[in-house]
């Protein structure tokens, strides 16, 4: 091989061998990140799947539908507001 006529006392590193430890590497500590994760998903499908989940949701939903509504969740913008924002 040409590596080994310019060099030849130093050997050909394994190639294979080291993005085999690398994708080890990565798959480890991606298990290690995603396992909290994987743990929040299936506790929040655990609930979603109970009968008064819908119920509880649609009332939430409705609920912040009429503060927004009536005014309770918006921020008021005054004159001097708009002024600075270049309206």
């Amino acid at each position: 091989m040409q590596i080994e006529s310019v060099f030849p006392g130093a050997q050909v590193p394994d190639v294979k061998a080291a993005i085999r430890a690398v994708r080890e590497r990565v798959a480890a500590l991606a298990d290690t990140a995603l396992r909290p994760v994987k743990a929040l998903g299936s506790r929040l499908s655990s609930i979603a799947r109970q009968p008064w989940f819908f119920p509880v949701q649609a009332v939430v939903i409705l609920g912040l539908l009429w503060l927004h509504q009536h005014g309770y969740l918006q921020v008021p913008v005054t004159v001097c507001d708009w002024a600075r924002l270049g309206k």
